[in-house]
């Protein structure tokens, strides 16, 4: 145990739970859409709702605006076969009309991206095709995003990946993130997702700089971004601080005030450090890392009645003082490869526990991230991210499993 670190002041509760799948509620949508579009490739425009334009495709239907106007009609007020035919402008109504996605990976931790900005990357797709004339906005109401990304990341019927990232125009950053786990539940933040967003914005030229700011549910995160021949290959994110106290990460640990939690699994007390990294993780430090029971105890831990929202639970092996192995279960798409706010959370655990110092290597499946918590209270995270394709989602492929809300 280290002396004087801020967790020893309530000292520790030890609390027994008993063993049991608690299938707990959803995590719910928390944030609402933003609406705007990207004038030209660098710069994103923000409309205002109160603009009046059509949610779907952005102009007055022509029912009720003066030949050759765009002026706006009042929100909500097309008749339902208006938005229909919006709905097909947005989307295309031929063979050609698709929604456009771009896959990523950090680690073998690989989500779809849909970037909603508009010009100059994975956007929904009408049947002139991207940047064909006319402006278009975000489709709020367009798509059911948890729905999709269950089916996107289905790996047999889809495209096959941990979840689903939507880059989307923000009123106080560069862009704005949101993240669906496999099973439909938005996620706060994903450390090696918005690697990937960072990406998106600078090899497309969204974005001029090296540095981006990205607007999540945990806040707003900052990014280093190191491009080779244009092309962004790792990145650096400013985690910022971790969260210990149990009612914020949430964790139901007693008189909530202590940051380590007994709970019993099978006749055996797991010992569990909760954190949040802006999500919440539970760390459980292991000798042998091959046989820890990720199978077995992830699904149960997530769902577990100590942790509110479920939670992501990484197993960790400590090799000395600046090195970590580590396994995660992560919250609604289970083993993966990889997890950057994990790894952070595993560092900050090691640390506070007197395992390990400040700067640690973290060794995953899919290779190696490195975190830094430094004297600030900061939690910095790198490492790769590499860009697998780009394709087309078809219209009727997403029709055909009811995607496209009525």
């Amino acid at each position: 145990m280290l002396v004087g670190e801020p967790w020893m002041a309530g000292g520790i509760v030890v609390l027994s739970l008993a063993l049991g799948l608690w299938w707990g509620e959803r995590i719910g949508a928390r944030a609402g859409y933003r609406l705007g579009q990207a004038a030209g490739a660098l710069e994103v425009r923000r409309e205002s709702l109160s603009a009046g334009h059509c949610l779907l495709c952005g102009t007055r239907p022509a029912s009720t605006a003066p030949a050759g106007s765009r002026a706006p009609s009042t929100p909500g007020s097309l008749r339902p076969g208006e938005e229909a035919a919006c709905r097909e402008r947005m989307l295309g109504t031929s063979e050609a009309g698709s929604m456009e996605f771009a896959k990523l990976h950090g680690l073998g931790n690989s989500y779809v991206y849909l970037n909603l900005l508009g010009d100059g990357g994975p956007s929904a797709r009408g049947e002139g095709g991207q940047g064909s004339g006319g402006e278009r906005p975000v489709p709020p109401g367009a798509l059911d995003w948890a729905h999709l990304a269950r089916a996107v990341s289905d790996r047999g019927t889809g495209i096959g990946s941990d979840g689903l990232i939507l880059i989307l125009p923000s009123q106080v950053a560069d862009a704005r993130m949101r993240i669906f786990n496999a099973d439909g539940s938005e996620g706060e933040m994903c450390g090696n997702g918005i690697r990937g967003v960072g990406k998106v914005l600078y090899d497309r030229g969204l974005v001029r700089s090296r540095h981006v700011r990205v607007e999540t549910l945990a806040g707003i995160l900052a990014l280093e971004l190191f491009p080779e021949d244009g092309r962004v290959q790792r990145a650096r994110v400013q985690m910022g601080r971790p969260i210990l106290e149990p009612a914020r990460i949430p964790a139901r640990l007693g008189d909530g005030r202590a940051p380590v939690l007994e709970v019993r699994l099978e006749g055996e007390e797991a010992v569990v450090t909760p954190v949040s990294m802006g999500n919440p993780h539970a760390v459980l430090f292991v000798d042998d890392l091959a046989k820890a029971p990720v199978q077995e105890w992830g699904p149960r831990l997530e769902h577990h009645p100590a942790f509110p929202n479920r939670t992501n639970v990484e197993f960790v092996a400590v090799r000395d003082a600046a090195t970590l192995q580590m396994r995660v279960w992560e919250r609604g798409s289970g083993e993966t490869q990889a997890c950057g706010t994990g790894a952070c959370a595993a560092a900050v655990a090691a640390h506070l526990t007197g395992r390990a110092g400040r700067e640690v290597a973290v060794h995953l499946p899919g290779g190696i991230l490195n975190v830094r918590w430094d004297d600030s209270d900061v939690v910095w995270l790198e490492g790769p991210v590499e860009e697998v394709c780009q394709g087309r989602l078809d219209v009727e492929w997403l029709r055909r499993r009811g995607l496209l809300r009525p």
